[in-house]
């Protein structure tokens, strides 16, 4: 078993990268490379994490205003 915390440092995502991580469209991403190394893929994952929570987020505060504009119940 792989104890992540020792295996891998925290990441530490520079602010010119969190636009770039926060437009992707993550669902949208092909891995076509034949290699890379585990800590670029590592650095991807915390991205990819930021990137889909913030998404995940943006689209539900607008099904929200959504509902709301139309009378409904807040989606769950």
């Amino acid at each position: 078993m792989l104890d992540a915390d020792r295996a891998y440092p925290r990441i530490d995502v520079s602010m010119n990268e969190i636009g770039g991580a926060l437009q992707q469209s993550w669902d949208e991403t092909t891995k076509q490379r034949a290699h890379v190394g585990t800590k670029s893929l590592y650095e991807e994952w915390s991205k990819y994490l930021l990137g889909i929570e913030s998404q995940e987020n943006g689209n539900y505060i607008a099904a929200l205003r959504k509902a709301r504009e139309a009378g409904e119940p807040d989606p769950p």
